[in-house]
């Protein structure tokens, strides 16, 4: 079943038609559910890890989903299997940050780095047996724009990719959050090699 979203902003309004989408070998069902730029005075709840702030010419979108298993067991959802594509730029964006939408919700999405290191940052653990599979699934000759940190130096850098580790989900509303290029206003989410939706952003 679709179901019509009406959006309102700057004296204008959009239809946009958000659709269900099954993975059946995931064992998962996806319906994006809300889409928005999120402004520099917006309130909302910053989940485990804190808000991952946008650089100057950039800014911070939410998506927000309902994942639900199809048999209705618990299922893993992985985030790092859930990105967004964009043409003009032939870029991959990962997710930045991973909730629950329900602010009394006690499952975390745990964030992980990719390389141990004495530091830490933003709570990011280190778990080898956890790979990124954002990884297994590349797009075209895209570049992968992810979140990474530098433990290092300007002259000698130690770069750290950051991303998540899976979670099981049973039927549980989603946000995601991406930074993006400030004029992006448009593009595709895919959740492994499943195409989930064209999308857009004011």
């Amino acid at each position: 079943m679709k179901k019509i979203l009406l959006i309102f902003l700057c004296f204008t309004f959009s239809v946009t038609i958000f659709s269900q989408t099954e993975i059946s070998e995931e064992n998962l069902s996806i319906e994006i559910k809300k889409t928005r730029k999120i402004g520099a005075f917006s309130i909302q709840w910053q989940g485990y890890h804190g808000n991952i702030l946008p650089g100057k010419g950039q800014k911070r979108v939410q998506l927000r989903i309902r994942a639900k298993s199809i048999d209705g067991e618990k299922t893993p959802f992985d985030p790092n299997k859930l990105y967004f594509i964009n043409d003009e730029y032939e870029a991959r964006f990962a997710v930045t940050e991973a909730n629950y939408a329900r602010a009394l919700e006690t499952n975390i999405f745990i964030r992980l780095r990719d390389k141990e290191s004495e530091k830490s940052a933003y709570g990011a653990g280190y778990d080898p047996s956890v790979p990124n599979t954002l990884l297994d699934y590349p797009y075209k000759k895209y570049q992968d724009v992810m979140l990474t940190l530098n433990f290092g130096t300007k002259r000698r850098p130690n770069i750290h990719t950051l991303y998540f580790k899976p979670n099981d989900i049973n039927d549980n509303p989603l946000d995601f959050y991406f930074v993006l290029p400030k004029d992006i206003k448009e593009g595709r989410v895919y959740y492994g090699d499943t195409f989930i939706q064209d999308i857009n952003f004011r």
